[in-house]
């Protein structure tokens, strides 16, 4: 059940990132909603079986007992009952008799339109809710029978956050930070909102804390990588690992300037994906108002995308990084220019005399001089 509430969240994600702007509060709130009540169904179908160490008794005795009380089987339905829900199965029983399915109060007229992806199916049948006594309910292929012993205690389903904000996130006013004349004091109120994000499922999961930004909010020089990693994770630092040290020496003594003086790094993200994975879609498009609201403040004339992640998300293209290469770019009143992640110089050394290459053009663009031949070199 919670792998089918991340499917639905994970779809309104890319949805809203594939263009849909406005997605509607009361689709996602059915959608939740529906969730809800198919998770309660689950806990209560799980209780009933343990508390009664009985078997359960084939349909007849229902029916029967249903004859003999004078009442229809209708009077004994749940309302909504028989009504699936987009991702659910009907379950057939060998007489023709359509099994009950767990209510759930979403509608087709509030479904996703027919332009956009369809909602998310799921291969296994949801279980039948149970009306009264575990003993009344009607056995299927998909409902587990009892033995005489009992059964230990079953685990709730694991809860994700049910916040429409994971959804839908929050439009909120950061133009202030950018007005204010200190700039450290702008960054340091966006990290404490940065710091209490709770957008992304996978990622706030997975970090140990956010990494917001390094060097000086003056800079006219902005480095953008693409997300922090685990030696990022635990420092709160961006580029401090074996990728960070190259990009040390590939600013310090390909370009000959100080890092920490003379720049400003930030990345897409500012939570480390699980296992070190590009960033995803959805999630660039979550963060990519933390990192406007960093761009509106730094005001760098020059930008220096990092990897393709860095530089597709940026500037909303899906052209490949070595078609970007030695090319400007404008993003935001700045300057964009674009070379290759220092993780993949680390894997690829031969890539190095290309990147000197988009850092010897970076710095004509900056009117930095060029040092001498023999010192040219980015990881030198």
């Amino acid at each position: 059940m919670a792998d089918l509430r991340r499917a639905v969240i994970q779809r309104l994600q890319a949805l809203q990132c594939a263009g849909v702007e406005e997605l509607s509060h009361t689709l996602a709130e059915s959608l939740l909603g529906a969730l809800q009540e198919q998770e309660t169904a689950a806990v209560s179908l799980s209780s009933g079986i343990q508390k009664d160490p009985a078997p359960v008794p084939n349909c007849d005795f229902q029916r029967t007992v249903s004859s003999a009380a004078g009442t229809s089987a209708a009077e004994h339905t749940p309302a909504g009952v028989g009504q699936p829900l987009p991702w659910e199965k009907r379950t057939v029983s060998a007489s023709g008799t359509v099994l009950p399915t767990a209510h759930s109060s979403y509608s087709p007229s509030s479904s996703i339109p027919a332009s956009r992806p369809g909602p998310v199916s799921r291969e296994t049948s949801v279980r039948p809710q149970i009306s009264g006594r575990s003993g009344a309910a009607a056995p299927s292929s998909g409902f587990p029978q009892t033995s005489g012993t009992r059964r230990a205690p079953a685990m709730a389903p694991k809860r994700l956050p049910l916040s429409l904000d994971i959804i839908v996130p929050p439009h909120e006013d950061y133009s202030a930070l950018a007005e204010m004349e200190d700039r450290h004091e702008a960054l340091r109120l966006l990290g404490e909102k940065v710091a209490r994000c709770t957008r992304c499922i996978d990622l706030v999961g997975n970090r140990t804390q956010t990494v917001l930004g390094t060097g000086n909010p003056y800079a006219e020089l902005m480095f953008l990588g693409e997300a922090p990693g685990a030696d990022e994770d635990r420092a709160g630092i961006p580029f401090v690992g074996r990728a960070g040290q190259l990009l040390t020496k590939m600013i310090e003594n390909g370009m000959q300037i100080d890092r920490q003086e003379k720049t400003y790094i930030c990345n897409i993200l500012r939570c480390r994906p699980p296992g070190n994975r590009a960033p995803m879609p959805e999630e660039a498009f979550k963060c990519r108002q933390f990192l406007d609201t960093q761009i509106d403040i730094v005001k760098p004339k020059f930008i220096c995308c990092l990897g393709a992640s860095a530089a597709q998300y940026l500037l909303d293209t899906t052209t490949t990084i070595s078609r970007m290469r030695l090319r400007e770019f404008r993003y935001r009143n700045a300057t964009v220019v674009c070379t290759y992640h220092p993780a993949y110089l680390l894997r690829n050394p031969s890539q190095k005399n290309a990147t000197w290459q988009d850092l010897q053009f970076l710095m004509k663009l900056m009117g930095l001089p060029l040092p001498p031949p023999k010192e040219s070199s980015a990881g030198a």
